[in-house]
This record gives structure tokens, C-alpha cells and sequence, in this order.
């Protein structure tokens, strides 16, 4: 079940009301949370693990050092871990969609396109948008958040720059999840590395490498399912996107285009949206602040050729 929308103002006023710019700040105060959350388990299911196999592998091969049953109540953590993380997750899960539906919020207001119920079960309330808002507000000010979309109007119907609206949205998102999953191989294999070239330079025992193996398993159960998500979502994206840049391509060549079918279109690309906001995983802020300036021009060149391009088409 779908609701109705009316024709409104272009995307680049409506983009910075107060009512967007509140739930801007919202979803960027919940995803910060969502990040804090990777953050720890990272640091319990990874750092702590590779602490403890490394501790665990000077005590094999040292001798003199003596630390009663180390590596069997690390070995016990780790294990523990491994299967309490499953937990974790899902409550991250869970913390993922709510931030989400406050995107979708934004994104059918702006794009002027009618909510999904069969999609998002429900809106996010009021009451969360408002609390993490404010939060966020009052922390680090709305500087960040004005021209989310769009930093200058674009000459071209509204319901086309939709289309490039969510372009931007799966282009910049993929090249985040690409940067983060080649940074946590990276990481991984020289970690792997490092560890068979200090097994072979000490000779070490078979049940010692074993030992520091299982210590290390919830390093291996993260890396994977962070990894493992991204390369769904990332393939996902990459055909979307170019679902989007050809019929950007069509309505090029046509010299015109139909409200309703440019709104359906729009729809289902949103649907797919959500469901990749859903369930992905948020890069690092780090990689935000990183890649921001050169996304803003990369995007700010490739909307100004399309402006060229599409300013003068018309609805059929």
C-alpha cells in the first residue's frame, strides 16, 4: 500500500528546511551509534582476540614463562565471543533499519515519491527523529548538513534530479563499502601473514598454532560477515546504478519522459535503496571526511553535464 504525493518545490529548497535538515541530523546521530556499536565489537572480537593469541603464542614459546591455563580461558572468550556476536549483530541489525526508515523519510519527501508499506513496515517516529536530531544539533551544529543532495539549483525538472539524487546516493555509498572491505583484507592478510612467518621462525607446535587459531576465530567470524556484506550490497548497487544511468540515457535520447513512469521508476529504485541501507554496514567516519571533498566535485561536474543534457526535456 502506497500513499499519494502532490508536485512541490525544486530539491535544492527542500533539501534544507528545518524539517530535513532535523532529520538529517537524526539519521547521521543513529548511524554514528550504529558505528560506536561496529566499534566495540570490534575492538571485543577483534583486537582483544589478536592480543590474546599473541600473548598465548609468547607463553609457548617461552618457556619460563608460566601463566596457569592462559590459552584455555582465552581459548573460552574467544568461543563465547564467536557466538555472542551473532547476537550483537542483531541488534545492530535491528538499530540499522530504524536508522534507515529516517533516510527513506527523507528521500520520499524530497524526491517527492509515495512511502512503501510493503517495503518499510513503518515510519520512524516523530519522537526518535526529534531526540536524535537534537542530539545531534546540539553536538555538532547543521554546518554539515545544508545542499545534502545538491549544492546548487539545477536547471531541470524535479522529478528527473530524483534520478540523480539517487545516483549519488548508490555511487558514493559504493565506493565507501569498496574502500572498507579492501581495508579489512588488508588488514586480515597481514595479520595471517605476519602470524605463519612467526610459526615458522619459531618452529611452533601444532597444538600451539591451533590454540592461537581458535583465539583469533571471532577475527575471522567479523572480517567475513563485514566483508561478506558489503559484496552483496556492492554488486547489488552496481547494477542498480546502472539501472538509473540508462534510463537517465533514454529519456536523453527521447526528448521527453511520462510523470508516471519516471515516479514508478523512481519507487522501485528506493525500495532497492532502503534494503541496502537496511542490512549494509556504514563505512567509517574517517572515510567519510576522507572522500567527501572529492565526491562533492566529482558529483558537482557529472550533475552540471547532465543539466546540460536534460534542462531543456519535457513531460510527455
Amino acid at each position: 500500500m502506497t500513499s499519494q504525493t502532490t508536485d512541490h518545490k525544486p530539491i535544492f529548497d527542500i533539501q534544507n528546511e528545518s524539517g530535513v535538515i532535523l532529520m538529517l541530523a537524526a539519521q547521521r546521530n543513529m548511524y554514528s551509534k550504529i558505528k560506536m556499536m561496529f566499534g566495540i565489537s570490534f575492538v571485543v572480537s577483534v583486537l582483544i582476540p589478536i592480543t590474546l593469541a599473541t600473548v598465548n603464542f609468547i607463553i609457548k614459546l617461552n618457556p619460563s614463562l608460566n601463566i596457569p591455563k592462559f590459552s584455555t580461558y582465552a581459548s573460552i572468550y574467544s568461543l563465547v565471543l564467536f557466538f555472542s556476536n551473532l547476537y550483537i549483530m542483531d541488534y545492530i541489525s535491528g538499530f540499522k533499519k530504524k536508522a534507515a526508515s529516517v533516510q527513506e523519510k527523507i528521500d520520499v519527501y524530497i524526491f517527492n515519491i509515495p512511502w512503501n508499506d510493503f517495503i518499510v513496515r513503518s515510519k520512524p517516529s516523530q519522537e526518535d527523529i526529534s531526540i536524535y536530531g537534537n542530539k545531534e544539533l546540539a553536538k555538532n551544529g547543521d554546518g554539515n548538513l545544508h545542499n545534502w543532495y545538491l549544492n546548487n539549483p539545477l536547471n531541470i525538472n524535479p522529478i528527473l534530479q530524483s534520478l540523480l539524487c539517487q545516483t549519488k546516493n548508490l555511487g558514493w555509498d559504493i565506493r565507501l563499502k569498496e574502500k572498507t572491505s579492501l581495508s579489512i583484507k588488508i588488514a586480515l592478510a597481514i595479520s595471517t601473514l605476519l602470524f605463519v612467518v612467526t610459526c615458522f621462525t619459531y618452529d611452533a607446535s601444532m597444538s600451539t598454532v591451533i590454540t592461537s587459531f581458535v583465539i583469533s576465530l571471532p577475527v575471522f567470524g567479523f572480517a567475513q560477515k563485514y566483508v561478506s556484506d558489503n559484496a552483496k550490497s556492492i554488486k547489488n548497487m552496481l547494477e542498480l546504478r546502472r539501472d538509473v544511468e540508462s534510463k537517465l540515457s533514454t529519456i536523453e535520447a527521447k526528448k521527453t519522459y511520462k510523470k508516471k513512469d519516471i515516479q514508478s521508476f523512481t519507487r522501485s529504485v528506493q525500495d532497492s535503496i532502503y534494503n541496502y541501507r537496511s542490512s549494509g554496514n556504514p563505512a567509517p567516519n574517517i572515510l567519510h571526511k576522507i572522500t567527501r571533498a572529492k565526491e562533492e566535485d566529482n558529483y558537482n561536474s557529472l550533475f552540471n553535464a547532465y543539466e546540460s543534457k536534460l534542462k531543456d526535456i519535457a513531460e510527455k
